[in-house]
């Protein structure tokens, strides 16, 4: 949990040098953990565990970083309190589940390591000496 609060969620800035800013930042980052966790919760629910465990905490914060602003101004406030603000626990659950049902997993799978390359082999024919070594020889 701290690694996605440090790195995908930026908690912990090192150019915040008021102790209050830096707590309101981390702050923050743990609220927005939260939300992903819930995403990934409802994913988890409708399409299972293996396709959670594949979803990136960094792809979906990413994703609602940069969306975060053009759907504040396209939806205003008002229409968001409107449409989620009287739902009760069981209908926002039904609501997280049938959008969960419409998440495109490939957007936001975890990147895989490709294979790894063999070690190369030295070429040449001498033997490494250390330089310790060398300057012991010089010396005596």
């Amino acid at each position: 949990m701290f690694g996605e609060l440090t790195l995908s969620l930026r908690g912990e800035i090192n150019t915040l040098t008021y102790p209050p800013a830096a707590i309101i930042a981390y702050a923050l980052a743990l609220i927005s953990y939260n939300v992903l966790t819930l995403v990934r919760a409802s994913v988890e629910v409708v399409q299972g565990q293996e396709t959670a465990d594949s979803m990136s905490c960094y792809h979906m914060a990413e994703e609602v970083s940069s969306t975060d602003q053009g759907m504040t101004i396209a939806i205003p406030l008002k229409d968001w309190k409107k449409r989620f603000g009287k739902l009760s626990s069981v209908d926002m659950a039904e609501e997280l589940k049938r959008m969960a049902r419409e998440v495109q997993i490939r957007r936001y799978r975890k990147s895989t390591r490709g294979p790894k390359k063999p070690k190369t082999k030295r070429t040449g024919s001498r033997q490494h000496v250390s330089t310790q070594k060398l300057l012991t020889q010089q010396i005596c």
